[in-house]
Order: structure tokens, then sequence, then C-alpha cells
């Protein structure tokens, strides 16, 4: 079970599979206003940024701050945990990069790398100030089917890469677990 969550993630957070694809369909959206209610607050210090969790989720972080994990809930199937990460990609070997360029880089590493992986859609949005690419996507990891969002962008040179990782059947009732977090980050 915990294995599942660590691949999850592993896959997830790997600096070359940032997701999503440039062009094709592509529209314009505003990260949404979050509830606020019964959340609570996580802090970065070292990338100098904030945002709001759920009160019920556990906190997972790593000393350096490249990593954050919010495990929330067991899936129904007892199977997986419902969770959402913060992984910080240093850009350092690719100053400058784009974010179209980003985004289709991490399109070839995912159909690389994840078993029947899928885009499910592609939007444009803002977060924090920053233009930022909100995809869905399906894959699979052994018998496990998993659908997932994720939000990204870039800034001084990192790329900030927020994931949300569900099964097909309750991505949707999660969904605004990761809209509180995602919409609610601010930098310093």
């Amino acid at each position: 079970m915990k294995r599942l969550l660590f691949l999850c993630i592993v896959f997830l957070c790997i600096p070359a599979l940032s997701l999503v694809i440039t062009g094709c369909g592509q529209t314009q959206s505003t990260a949404p206003v979050p509830d606020t209610t019964n959340s609570k607050i996580y802090e970065n210090e070292y990338f100098g940024y904030s945002c709001l969790y759920p009160a019920g989720w556990e906190l997972q972080a790593n000393p350096g701050g490249m990593l954050v994990l919010f495990a929330g809930p067991m899936d129904t199937d007892d199977e997986f945990i419902i969770n959402v990460n913060i992984f910080v990609e240093e850009l350092t070997e690719y100053a400058g990069i784009s974010l179209d360029d980003y985004t289709e880089n991490s399109e070839v590493q995912f159909h690389e790398s994840l078993d029947d992986y899928q885009r499910l859609a592609l939007d444009d949005t803002i977060i924090s100030g920053m233009a930022a690419r909100l995809v869905t996507y399906s894959f699979s990891i052994d018998t496990f089917k998993i659908k997932g969002t994720q939000a990204f962008f870039i800034r001084d040179n990192k790329a900030y890469i927020i994931t949300y990782s569900a099964t097909p059947e309750t991505h949707s009732q999660y969904y605004s677990e990761f809209e509180l977090i995602f919409a609610s980050l601010v930098f310093k």
C-alpha cells in the first residue's frame, strides 16, 4: 500500500516529468478562490512560499524543502492514499526555459516513463501571479489506475510542480483540496 503511494510520488516528482503538452485546445483560467475553512498553513522558508492545506491531512516535508507531501484520506478501496505534493525543480542547466518548452519536454518524459499515460485536459492558469499550466492525466502503476492533475509554473529558474493524485473514482471528490493548495500558494 505505501509502495503505491511512494511510486506515485516518485513518478510525479522526477524533475523531467513535470508534464503537459503545448498547444492543442488550451484555455485560460484563473486559480479558484479556495475555501479556507478548516485549513492549516504550510510555510517553506527555503523557497519563500506558503500555502494552505486541509487540516485533516498529514504534512510530510523533507529537510531541504524540495518536496512536501500532503497525505489525505485512504481511498475507498484501502489501497491508495489521496495526496498532493509540491516539488521544486532547480532549472540551472535550463536557464531561461519557457513554460511551453518545459511543458513539451515533460510530456515526452511522461510518455516514456508511465504505463498507459494519457493527457485528459490542458489549461493555462495563474498561480501566485505567474502564468502556469494545469494538466489532468491518467496512467497505470502495476494494476492500479491513477488519475492526476498537475499545476506548475517557472519562477527564478525553478519549476514549482503541484501534483494531485487519486484514483479515477475519487479524483473529483478531492479536487477542491488540490485547488485549496495551489490557489493559496504565495511568495514572501
